[in-house]
């Protein structure tokens, strides 16, 4: 105001975020919580949108909202793993692992791993043993329907060692399982808690 004379009527702009309110993650705006609306009354100036999470981000891009008195939707931005995120799904994997690679059953329960015997056969004495390092080279994904749940595709090679009976004889088994499978999370979680998919 100079004076009787406005030099601004407006001020602010509107910036709407519904499109992000789709990825099923929290958002924060330069690092504000913007709490549940989909549409924000924002200055001009540059805005840096986040998940304000640990393990998933939005990168580093800029939104520029350049003139007062406008409407502007956010940019459709892609979530990812944060390197806490990559690092904590393979943690989280890897201990799930080595807890079923404990189990002295031939069919592990929420294990990536299993076999069977024919009708009329019982195994003792199973031990299971971890052939090679299944994260080696894996690449996590993030599911594109809810980018809240992560993924991690993994070959997974066992060796199965047990002693088997079938009526009155008993034999020692000994071999080499290699199953496909998917560590499945939601990357919310604390701590992460996964299911193994087949």
């Amino acid at each position: 105001h100079d004076g009787e004379q406005w030099l601004l009527l407006e001020t602010t702009a509107n910036l709407s975020i519904a499109d992000l309110r789709q990825k099923n993650l929290p958002i924060t705006v330069n690092g504000v919580p913007v709490g549940s609306s989909n549409e924000l009354t924002v200055l001009p100036g540059g805005y840096v949108f986040d998940t304000g999470l640990d393990r998933i981000d939005y990168g580093d891009a800029v939104t520029t909202v350049s003139a007062p008195g406008s409407r502007q939707t956010a940019p459709d931005l892609s979530p990812s793993l944060t390197h806490t995120g990559h690092d904590d799904l393979i943690d989280a994997a890897r201990t799930s692992l080595d807890d079923c690679l404990t189990s002295a059953d031939l069919a592990p329960a929420g294990c990536p791993f299993g076999a069977k015997l024919p009708d009329g056969s019982t195994a003792e004495s199973v031990t299971w043993k971890l052939i090679g390092d299944p994260f080696s080279d894996v690449q996590p994904t993030l599911e594109w329907t809810d980018h809240g749940v992560a993924r991690l595709p993994v070959q997974v090679k066992v060796l199965l060692t047990a002693t088997v009976r079938t009526g009155n004889s008993t034999g020692s088994i000994e071999q080499e399982i290699i199953r496909n499978a998917t560590a499945e999370t939601d990357i919310l979680d604390e701590p992460l808690r996964l299911i193994w998919r087949n």
